[in-house]
């Protein structure tokens, strides 16, 4: 193979690494993570958003809710989830004005369960103070009390990131690469 030929396919080569590469990239999606503490509890939850949503009044969809301290050790790193689609919070520039469930359907409150369905946690705004509760299965009350919630400091979004297949596929690129150019430099 000559020069010119070896080098189009270098070139092809390359065009084809960086076009899947492409495909593969996904930008990380913005998002606004909450400390919340109330007694022995605590943890976060995860929103749509970024810093410069909580300059003024927001509207922003939970994502995620974690659970890192509580009086049951159980709780701490379960799976929580809804029942209820788009739980969610109401921002109004400086503090949160309202938690609510179902698109908005519901605003007393959000409800998040633990994966083996024994305790919930339930966050609410009542006459301008957030507040928590722990119940169990028979949903009454474990512990509540005036809720702590505030945005985590700062967290980088935006940032192009590879999905894990798109790491798979950049992995094996770039041995096949390697291959290529190793079987080249032996023939």
């Amino acid at each position: 193979m000559d020069f010119q030929a070896h080098l189009r396919n270098t070139r092809t080569l390359k065009a084809a690494i960086f076009v899947c590469l492409l495909f593969f990239v996904s930008i990380a999606q913005a998002s606004i993570v909450w400390n919340w503490s109330f007694g022995s509890e605590g943890g976060t939850f995860t929103t749509t958003g970024t810093s410069a949503d909580l300059t003024g009044p927001s509207d922003l969809t939970i994502t995620g809710f974690q659970v890192t301290s509580s009086s049951i050790p159980g709780n701490i790193g379960a799976v929580y989830t809804w029942n209820q689609p788009d739980q969610g919070v109401l921002w109004d520039g400086s503090k949160i004005t309202q938690f609510y469930r179902s698109s908005g359907t519901y605003t007393n409150g959000s409800n998040f369960f633990n994966d083996n369905g024994l305790y919930s946690y339930t966050l609410y705004v009542e006459t301008n103070v957030i507040q928590g509760e722990l119940n169990d299965s028979s949903e009454a009350t474990v512990t509540s009390g005036t809720t702590a919630v505030t945005p985590a400091p700062a967290q980088a979004v935006g940032l192009p990131t590879l999905s894990q297949y798109g790491q798979l596929l950049a992995t094996a690129l770039l041995l096949l690469t390697g291959l290529i150019v190793l079987h080249r430099k032996t023939a």
